[in-house]
């Protein structure tokens, strides 16, 4: 697990979205945390009403990049390698009963961000417009719970 220098500590940034989601009128104000890592992976973490997630894609970025969504948890090496290759690698939870909503409500504010615009484009300014919503792949943790004898 990686540290924060006392610098990239300092860097870290709380903002607080005084708009709501324009496609609905009595949307949560979404609420994020940035943190920019000097390197190769800057990340960030929003949390929009129910939808909470953390956000790993290249410091630098030139042209659409696609989207890897990683269901209940972030695996760094993956994750990292996965940036490196160019994906905007997004993690979120979702509970088993709901996966299947959370996950299309994360996708509908990706593509909202992907068109430069929503209540992730303030937060996430450096991917606004830079996402290829229409190339998404997803990978999920799955809990297998042995049963009590």
């Amino acid at each position: 697990m990686r540290t924060l220098s006392l610098a990239a500590a300092a860097a870290v940034v709380v903002v607080a979205l005084l708009g709501g989601c324009s496609e609905v009128e009595d949307a949560p104000r979404p609420v994020a945390f940035l943190v920019e890592q000097p390197g190769e992976v800057a990340a960030a973490a929003y949390d929009v009403g129910e939808l909470r997630a953390q956000v790993h894609y290249p410091p630098t970025i030139t042209g659409r990049l696609p989207l890897f969504l990683q269901v209940d948890g972030y695996d760094e090496q993956s994750g990292a390698a996965l940036v490196a290759r160019g994906f905007v690698v997004v993690s979120i939870s979702a509970a088993a009963g709901d996966r299947d909503r959370l996950v299309d409500a994360h996708l509908a504010l990706w593509r909202q961000l992907a068109d430069g615009g929503g209540p992730l484009a303030v937060v996430l300014r450096p991917l606004a417009g830079h996402v290829d919503a229409g190339t998404v792949d997803m990978t999920s943790t799955v809990r297998v719970v042995a049963p009590s004898r």
